[in-house]
């Protein structure tokens, strides 16, 4: 007798899922600026600063384009 009053109690619980998207913060979206380069540089060095930054510019702010358009995507 008592074991079906106890049985009568497992009614399963409700479950509701909610989806919550979070996105990277504004600041992380916002492209690279470009530093200036040291006045004291050699002209061969200069060169290959600049090469080298364009290089790691380049692919810094296609890194924040693809996140702004995910961004952008995912909130229509």
């Amino acid at each position: 007798m008592c074991l079906l009053l106890l049985l009568t109690a497992c009614k399963p619980a409700l479950v509701q899922t909610k989806t919550e998207y979070r996105y990277p913060p504004a600041y992380l979206l916002e492209p690279c600026p470009i530093p200036a380069p040291a006045l004291t540089m050699k002209n061969i060095d200069l060169a290959d600063y600049a090469s080298e930054l364009q290089t790691m510019l380049r692919i810094c702010n296609t890194d924040k384009t693809e996140l702004r358009n995910w961004r952008d995507e995912a909130a229509k």
